[in-house]
C-alpha cells in the first residue's frame, strides 16, 4: 500500500469503528475486502467462518449502503470459480476524520494499546476475534476513561475466577457497570 492509500484506509477504519450502523461482522468483512479485492463469496464465507450466505449478503449490502465499499463489474465473461465483479474499499462517500489527526494520537491507537494491555494481563489460549474485541474496546473508550478501563483490567487479572469469566474485551464491555461496582467495593473494603 502506498502512503495515500494507507492513510485513507486508516481513516475508513476509524470511521467504521465508531459507526453505529456497522456491526462487528461488517467490520470483519470490510477488513477482508481491504486485504483481498479479488475473491469468491464462498471463499470469504469459509475463511471468515460466516454461518450463511444470507448473513454475508446482509453485511455486504450494509457496507454498500453506508458507502464503505463499492461493487465493480470486471467486464469479463462469467466462468465457474471466477467472479465477474469485485468489491473495493472506498472513502468517497464518508466524511473523513480531520486529516491532521495522526494515527499515533488517534482513538484507534489508544484502543490498540488497550487491546494489547488486556491480553498481556489476561492471556488467552484460544482463538480471539481481533476485530470484534478491538471494536469493543474502542466503544468502551467512548464512554469511559482509559485509566478506569485499565484499573478494571488490573482488577480482573488479580482474580482467577474473574479472569475465566471476563477473558475477552467484549465480555468486559457487556458487564462493565458490574465490574465498576466490584472494583469500587474492593477499594472500599
Amino acid at each position: 500500500m502506498n502512503d495515500s492509500i494507507s492513510k485513507d484506509f486508516l481513516q475508513t477504519i476509524q470511521i467504521a469503528l465508531i459507526d453505529s450502523e456497522i456491526k462487528s461482522i461488517d467490520f470483519r468483512i470490510l477488513s477482508y475486502i481491504a486485504l483481498k479485492s479479488d475473491f469468491l463469496l464462498k471463499d470469504m464465507k469459509e475463511e471468515l467462518s460466516i454461518s450463511s450466505f444470507n448473513t454475508l449478503s446482509k453485511s455486504l449490502k450494509n457496507l454498500l449502503k453506508n458507502g464503505y465499499i463499492v461493487k465493480q463489474n470486471k467486464n469479463v465473461k462469467s466462468e465457474k470459480n471466477i467472479s465477474s465483479y469485485q468489491y473495493l474499499v472506498t472513502v468517497k462517500n464518508k466524511q473523513l476524520l480531520k486529516s491532521d489527526n495522526s494515527f499515533v494520537n488517534s482513538p484507534l491507537s489508544s484502543a490498540s494499546e488497550l487491546y494489547c494491555y488486556f491480553f498481556e494481563k489476561i492471556p488467552s489460549k484460544t482463538k480471539v476475534s481481533k476485530s470484534t474485541n478491538l471494536k469493543s474496546i474502542f466503544l468502551m473508550l467512548e464512554n469511559y476513561q482509559e485509566i478506569l478501563i485499565r484499573n478494571i483490567i488490573d482488577f480482573i487479572s488479580e482474580n482467577e475466577e474473574l479472569k475465566k469469566k471476563y477473558n475477552r474485551p467484549i465480555l468486559l464491555r457487556k458487564n462493565i457497570q458490574e465490574l465498576i461496582s466490584l472494583t469500587r467495593i474492593n477499594k472500599g473494603a
